[in-house]
């Protein structure tokens, strides 16, 4: 066959010529080699394509007409009619229609473009094959819907073991469809137990006698009505976010719990909650993952995506052309980056700088020759990071590779986060891929470095919280001190002491839940920080943004590859940690809930007095456990809030950003009198450089605005910002006005004496 196409090429170069088009055969069956062009007729050129001669692929448009048999289009233009690459020389058709010219001597229109458009069909279709199992796995991996059937089932079966423990395992067993499911939420305790199973037994066996103590041997009836509802509301604040977190995973992935045994690590990480103060390494490759599916693409698009740099400067003269580029003058111009960090694990960390004068003439390397070793692989596919955290015998885990590295994401080698910066530092391109994953390392960094040790001041905090009925009653004139702290009964004093550790671990847990929300909008706040540092050398916009960001330079903005670049990557901080951000926003809304039926139920119970008054047991110690309960919410809302302000306000302050950069563009056009020609043509490539940027980047800070307005991070409903904190000042003003009635009315003031 090919023979036979090759034979026909030739009659047909030989023949004489009547058509006005070229065409672009491939390689392997052309006669005079890839690239060439030919005369040939449309009925020829027709069957030519639907052997698969032509090369896939062009730009401009054109018009066929049959009954001329001829192709029509804008001369010197390359065309694409039936995935067929077409040039049309320019000149005069008549003239070059009586013979062929030599192929040799007609290039391309445009020579700098390379000859397929496309890939190989072999690179092609891996390339599409990676794609689509990235995509297969992220669609198995991660839910954008709140599944409420799971959520049902998942909270009547936590509240259940944490109630009646295996004394619900034949209804457990219906809710899970198998005892596999009992064993990976740590239910299970008739098999190999790990300490997220040893822990839930002995909680609940604990609360399990304290119920048996209260109801049967508690003849007094010591044991008050705030602490029964104290262990309540903790079981609902602690079951109600476990479940949320299952309602977000995915179909597939929740009955993969249910059916599939899963390793010790992700039992623990479950079901201890040990990820969610400091997340894994493995969490942060999988939510990374998910972002650049979801905003890039391909692992091939990736690497395609650049962003240039402007170098640091390191003479006079080089700070004087970084002068012309930036808008305004800052001292981060005169203090470059060494690449090294001060203080690096602790709160002060900060990059280290140096005058631009006393750097050596020759360092390590040269400045061409510094990212040769970036574009080392990362361990970036879905299937392989889940079976890591999951299950390491999932069958969606890759072979072995041996180019992929073994350490994860946050690894305690600099050497590639070292190659990054000095790559950008001499102004070279940077990978999407690198930039961001450099940029999310040195969040990560920052956060084990500035956040403090938060569980000791949360486990004392909270054990505070549970102990305060007791510390009350032993306060109490005409309680019996310190020795009736637990009662004065056997029966209550187990009832008490066993209900401690439910409610200890259960507001021990919702505090962390609360902390790690505030965390959360921290990292997208140093996020969004970073992207605003890529863009001004001023110190005020590069103020808590990680000391790995704040070495690089900004970005070179007279480029439309970086510009894109740029927007891609902002995208991928907004989208990474999305499925988590859901699920923080879902249990901050339930806390919020159950913070309301707290207050209401205290409120109602000193407005309707008498009746509603006994029922509810309004007393002192009512109040300041609910007050607890509602400062520990109500705190991790405002930090919430502050923080949630500017990363909304992240959105002016690059639109800001950028349109300071065009507006220094449009004055270098305009005061260029080479640039003022209003004739396209005539243009210097450096005008219609600067001209595509300028509308580019108009562009650009027209999406921004309105992603500010459809898209803003948001709590409850609300915007995060201080008008979120508005519309909440009536809780505790309802509060501390009915509180105050309550204390000062005649019949009532009793109940707010010791």
């Amino acid at each position: 066959m090919a023979a036979q196409l090759k034979q026909e090429l030739h009659d047909m170069m030989a023949a004489p010529k009547t058509s006005v088009i070229w065409m672009s055969i491939r390689k392997e069956l052309s006669p005079v080699g890839s690239g060439q062009f030919l005369w040939v007729s449309l009925p020829q050129w027709t069957r030519m394509a639907a052997n698969g001669i032509l090369f896939p692929g062009g730009c401009a448009q054109c018009t066929c007409s049959e009954e001329q048999n001829e192709i029509h289009a804008v001369e010197g233009q390359a065309i694409e009619i039936a995935n067929a690459v077409v040039s049309v020389p320019s000149g005069d058709r008549s003239e070059r229609s009586e013979g062929a010219p030599e192929p040799a001597e007609q290039p391309p229109a445009n020579s700098d473009e390379p000859n397929a458009v496309c890939p190989e069909d072999g690179d092609f279709r891996e390339s599409a094959m990676d794609f689509h199992k990235d995509l297969n796995n992220w669609v198995t991996e991660v839910s954008e819907v709140f599944h409420y059937r799971v959520f049902f089932i998942e909270l009547v079966g936590q509240l259940l073991y944490s109630i009646f423990g295996p004394l619900s395992y034949p209804v457990l067993l219906m809710l899970y469809r198998g005892k596999t499911g009992l064993k990976n939420r740590g239910f299970w305790i008739f098999s190999k137990i790990d300490a997220s199973t040893v822990s839930q037994f002995v909680t609940w066996a604990c609360l399990f006698a304290a119920l048996i103590a209260m109801y049967f041997f508690d003849d007094k009836n010591e044991v008050t009505l705030i602490e029964k509802k104290l262990t309540i509301i903790g079981l609902l604040m602690r079951n109600a976010p476990v479940a949320t977190k299952y309602a977000y995973t995915s179909t597939p992935t929740w009955s993969e719990l249910n059916t599939t045994f899963v390793d010790a690590k992700y039992r623990r990480y479950m079901n201890l909650l040990t990820g969610w103060l400091r997340i894994p390494a493995e969490n942060f490759d999988l939510q990374a993952e998910v972002a650049f599916v979801t905003i890039v693409g391909s692992r091939k698009q990736r690497s395609q995506t650049l962003l240039k740099f402007l170098p640091w400067p390191r003479s006079e003269h080089e700070l004087f052309v970084l002068r012309e580029r930036v808008d305004v003058t800052s001292k981060t111009m005169f203090y470059a980056p060494t690449g090294r960090i001060l203080r690096e694990k602790t709160r002060l960390r900060k990059a280290e700088q140096q005058q631009i004068l006393q750097f050596e003439d020759e360092e390590e390397g040269s400045p061409n020759d510094v990212f040769t070793s970036k574009s080392r692989p990362a361990a970036t596919d879905l299937g392989q990071i889940r079976a890591g955290l999951v299950n390491a015998e999932s069958s969606r885990q890759l072979p072995p590779d041996d180019t992929i590295p073994q350490p994860g994401l946050i690894d305690e080698h600099k050497d590639h986060d070292t190659d990054i910066f000095r790559a950008a530092a001499a102004g070279q391109e940077v990978p999407i891929q690198d930039l961001f994953l450099y940029m999310l390392r040195g969040v990560m960094r920052s956060e084990r470095a500035v956040m403090p040790p938060l569980f000791r001041p949360l486990a004392l905090f909270t054990t505070c919280l549970v102990l305060l009925p007791s510390l009350l009653r032993a306060l109490k004139s005409d309680g019996y001190g310190w020795t009736g702290m637990f009662g004065t009964g056997v029966g209550a004093r187990i009832a008490i002491i066993g209900m401690f550790p439910s409610a200890f671990g259960c507001f021990l847990s919702s505090s962390i839940f609360m902390v790690t929300g505030a965390i959360d909008i921290w990292r997208r706040r140093a996020l969004m920080r970073s992207c605003a540092a890529m863009l001004t050398v001023q110190r005020e916009f590069r103020r808590h943004c990680p000391a790995e960001v704040d070495m690089l330079p900004i970005l070179d903005l007279s480029d439309v590859k970086t510009i894109v670049g740029w927007r891609k990557l902002r995208q991928l901080c907004n989208e990474w940690g999305k499925f988590y951000h859901v699920r923080i926003r879902a249990f901050t809304a339930q806390f919020f809930f159950l913070m309301l039926v707290v207050v209401g139920d205290l409120i109602a119970g000193m407005l309707l007095y008498p009746d509603y008054t006994e029922i509810s047991g309004v007393d002192v110690t009512s109040m300041t456990v609910s007050g607890g309960i509602c400062a520990l919410l109500i705190c991790g809302i405002v930090l919430m809030v502050f923080l949630g302000n500017e990363v909304n306000a992240a959105v002016d302050r690059h639109v800001y950003l950028l349109y300071r950069q065009r507006s220094l563009m449009l004055a270098m056009r305009f005061d260029d009198p080479r640039f003022r020609s209003k004739k396209c043509e005539s243009r210097p490539p450096e005008a219609a450089k600067l001209a595509e940027c300028t509308e580019l980047i108009g562009g650009v800070c027209e999406e921004l605005d309105f992603e500010g307005k459809v898209r803003p991070l948001t709590l409850f409903g609300l915007r995060l910002g201080w008008s979120l904190l508005s519309a909440l000042n009536f809780i505790p003003l309802g509060i501390a006005t009915t509180v105050f009635s309550f204390c000062s009315a005649e019949e009532t003031k009793a109940r707010c004496e010791f």
